[in-house]
């Protein structure tokens, strides 16, 4: 697994955050095996997705981004987005091989 971001203080109220995450899975499975595309769909109705196996090589790697704004003393107001992509033995078996996922909050400390 590796990983790696930058924090930027565009004013002192306000930080741009961005960060890329990325994770490998070793092929484990047995020696003379030979890891080709699914073809099973994991779901009536979807593609088939990733390796024939589970235990097959693979990636799932990821990038974010985040605003976080602190307009008084102790509130911050965020918002951010994640974008993923899972490939190869790692993806078998998922119903969407891509994900975006956003996010967004308040926090008031005391």
């Amino acid at each position: 697994v590796a990983w790696g971001g930058v924090k930027y203080a565009a004013r002192p109220d306000l930080d741009l955050i961005g960060a890329f995450y990325e994770g490998w899975q070793n092929n484990y499975t047995l020696p003379g095996t030979v890891c080709k595309a699914n073809t099973t769909a994991p779901y009536v109705g979807y593609a088939p997705q990733g390796s024939s196996s589970a235990s097959c090589a693979g990636t799932i790697w990821a990038v974010s981004g985040l605003v976080d704004w602190r307009p008084y003393k102790r509130l911050d107001l965020y918002g951010g987005v994640m974008f993923s992509e899972v490939t190869g033995g790692l993806a078998n078996g998922y119903l969407h091989t891509t994900n975006i996922a956003p996010t967004a909050g308040v926090r008031l400390t005391f």
